[in-house]
């Protein structure tokens, strides 16, 4: 019989449930780039660091990012906008808990 593996492999995959690829993305803010927005964006008040991946790049290495706005979900989750220290441009960072059944891989 004929198989169609471009077929096959996603339904095997998926059956076994989600593939974690990461747990931490940082997108270019849509507005807070935009020449309105950087106006703005300057009047916002400092927001302190209040742990350690606020001060962290994403290669791990320390960090004074200026953080305006600041959330936090009670699960750990949470997300942050920041000015790069680069060249000043507007980044939204949101990182979820790794799932329990990553973390005992991690160990």
């Amino acid at each position: 019989t004929y198989r169609n593996p471009d077929k096959e492999l996603p339904n095997k995959r998926w059956k076994r449930g989600l593939m974690l690829c990461s747990n931490r993305i940082s997108i270019q803010h849509p507005y807070y780039n935009t020449p309105l927005g950087k106006i703005q964006w300057e009047t916002l008040p400092t927001t302190p660091h209040q742990d350690h991946t606020d001060n962290e790049d994403d290669d791990g290495n320390r960090s004074n990012k200026i953080i305006k706005i600041k959330h936090q979900n009670s699960d750990g989750s949470f997300s942050y906008v920041h000015e790069s220290e680069s060249d000043g441009s507007v980044w939204v960072t949101a990182e979820i808990q790794i799932p329990n059944k990553f973390e005992k891989y991690l160990r």
